[in-house]
Formats: structure tokens, sequence, C-alpha cells
């Protein structure tokens, strides 16, 4: 991230605007991720289709707090990366984890 940062913050017009493009395309790749699995579910077992999750919260954080937050988060996730499983296991798919956090405009 600190990469992307320094990207949207240079002052390159041109680079900030390709930085923000790349920004709108992860979001528009994982609305797609999102909405395929909701088209095709019906598809995977019944297992999976128990198991998945859609959810938001809405939180009231200062900047240092939402920083805390995503970097738990992605700890978090991290700690399964060392428990995959093997790709030959049948009871097994990659699964897809999206987080987003940003602040909200109140008006």
């Amino acid at each position: 991230m600190q990469l992307l940062d320094a990207l949207l913050t240079d002052s390159n017009p041109d680079v900030r605007g390709t930085a923000e493009a790349y920004l709108h395309e992860v979001a528009t790749t994982q609305t797609r991720d999102l909405s395929t699995w909701l088209g095709n579910r019906h598809a995977w077992p019944e297992e999976w289709n128990r198991t998945w999750d859609m959810s938001s919260a809405t939180l009231r954080l200062t900047p240092e707090l939402t920083r805390e937050l995503v970097e738990k988060m992605h700890a978090l996730v991290d700690t399964y990366r060392d428990r995959a499983t093997d790709e030959d296991d049948a009871e097994t798919a990659q699964v897809r984890i999206h987080t987003h956090a940003f602040p909200l405009t109140t008006e």
C-alpha cells in the first residue's frame, strides 16, 4: 500500500490519474467477483452455501483506529495462509476475501 500511496500523491498528474484508474479497476473486479459468486452459488455444494459471507459494519473511528483495524484484519487473513489445504483435496476451494475501510460523508 505504501507504493500506491506514493503514486496517489505523486507530483505528476498522469501518475496520480493512472493510480486512481487502477483503484477503480480493483473495485470493479471485486464487485465482479461477488456478483459471479451470487450468480453461481446454486452450483456449489450446500456446505459452501452455508459458510459464505457478505456483511458490512459502520463504525465511528479515527484514522489511527481505522489503520489499526485494517492491519488486524490483514493479520488475521494472513494466519489462514499457513493453514491452506492441499489443492488435491476435493473439499477445498480458493476463497476470496475483500476488505474495504473508508470514511463516509454524513450529509
